[in-house]
C-alpha cells in the first residue's frame, strides 16, 4: 500500500510538471500561430543582425559571471581547497538543463563533485545555487517600483540565509535532492548526513549575490538588445523592462519540469506586457532571444574547449 501511495504521488508530480510545461509551450505557440501574418511582416535589416550579434556576445559573457558566482559559493561555504576548474565544470554541465526534468545539470555536478568532496557538501553547494539565483534576480524587482505589492517578493529569498532557519531549509532540501539524485543512478549509493549544519564565512554571500546579479543583468542586456532590434524598447521604461524580465526569468527557473525555462519565461512575458507593446514585435523578440540564449548555452562548452581535470 505504501508503494502504491508513493507511485501515485510520483505520477501526480510528473503529470503536474508535464501539464505546466505543455500548457506554457502551447500558450506561446498558439500566440505565435495566431499572429503569424503580423510576425511575417516584421522587417529585419543589417542593423538588426548587428544587435543580434551583440546580444549573443553579451549572453556569452553572462555565462562566465554565472559560473564565477557559483565558484564564489565554494569560498563562502569553506570549500575552497579544490583544484578542479569550477568555472569550466559549471559551463560544461549547463547544457544538461535542457534535458527533460530540468535537474540533469545539477545531477552531473553532484556526480563529479562527489569525487572530490564529501557527498553532503557536493549536494549543498549545487542545490544552494538556485536559491542564490532567485535571491539575486528578485532583488532587481526594485527597479520596477511597488508594482501592486510585487516588490515584497524581492526581499523574501534573503530569509533563507538567516540561521538557524537556513539549516532547517537546507536539511529539507538535501533530503529531497538526495532522493532525486539516487533515483537517477547517476551518483554512487551514499548516505546523506542527518541534521547537516551549513558552515559559512559570513552570514550572507554578498560576493556571490553581486556576481549573480551581474550575470542576470547581462542576460537582461541580451534581451534588451533584441528589444532594440525590433524597436519596441521605448514602449516601456528601461527600469520596468528589467523588472518584467527578472520576474519572467525567475518563473522559468523555479517552475518544475520546464527545461531551461522554455515556455514558462515566454508565457510570463506575454501575460505581463502583451497589451503594452506591439504583439508581433514582442513575439519576434521572444523567438530570437530564445534562439540566441539557447545557442550560447549549447556552444559555450565547445567554444571554450572545456575539459574537467581527473584529479585534485
Amino acid at each position: 500500500m505504501q508503494n502504491f501511495d508513493f507511485l501515485g504521488r510520483k505520477f501526480i508530480k510528473v503529470r503536474f510538471k508535464f501539464i505546466i510545461t505543455f500548457a506554457s509551450i502551447f500558450f506561446v505557440s498558439q500566440s505565435i500561430y495566431m499572429n503569424k501574418e503580423s510576425i511575417s511582416k516584421v522587417t529585419i535589416d543589417s542593423s538588426t543582425y548587428t544587435l543580434f550579434i551583440l546580444s549573443f556576445l553579451v549572453s556569452f559573457v553572462s555565462l562566465l559571471f554565472n559560473a564565477a558566482a557559483w565558484k564564489s559559493l565554494f569560498i563562502w561555504m569553506r570549500y575552497n581547497d579544490l583544484e578542479i576548474d569550477l568555472i569550466k565544470l559549471h559551463i560544461q554541465t549547463n547544457i544538461f538543463k535542457y534535458l527533460p526534468g530540468g535537474i540533469w545539470h545539477f545531477v552531473e555536478r553532484v556526480r563529479i563533485l562527489s569525487k572530490y568532496l564529501n557527498f553532503n557538501k557536493a549536494v549543498s553547494v549545487v542545490c544552494i545555487e538556485p536559491f542564490l539565483m532567485v535571491n539575486s534576480s528578485l532583488l532587481m524587482l526594485i527597479f520596477g517600483g511597488w508594482q501592486s505589492g510585487l516588490l515584497i517578493l524581492s526581499l523574501l529569498p534573503t530569509l533563507i540565509y538567516i540561521s538557524p532557519l537556513r539549516n532547517i531549509i537546507f536539511n529539507k532540501l538535501y533530503k529531497t535532492s538526495f532522493s532525486k539524485f539516487q533515483s537517477t543512478d547517476s551518483v554512487e549509493n551514499k548516505f546523506i548526513e542527518k541534521n547537516y549544519s551549513l558552515k559559512t564565512n559570513s552570514v550572507y554571500p554578498f560576493k556571490s549575490v553581486i556576481l549573480e546579479s551581474i550575470f542576470i543583468l547581462f542576460r537582461f542586456l541580451g534581451f534588451w538588445l533584441c528589444l532594440r532590434a525590433f524597436t519596441i524598447d521605448s514602449y516601456l521604461s528601461f527600469h520596468f523592462w528589467i523588472s518584467v524580465f527578472v520576474l519572467a526569468w525567475t518563473a522559468g527557473l523555479i517552475v518544475p519540469g520546464a527545461p531551461g525555462g522554455v515556455g514558462v519565461f515566454e508565457s510570463v512575458l506575454l501575460l505581463r506586457i502583451e497589451n503594452l507593446v506591439p504583439l508581433a514585435e514582442l513575439l519576434s523578440v521572444i523567438l530570437f532571444y530564445r534562439l540566441i540564449v539557447t545557442t550560447v548555452d549549447l556552444i559555450a562548452p565547445v567554444f571554450l574547449n572545456l575539459r574537467i581535470p581527473n584529479k585534485i
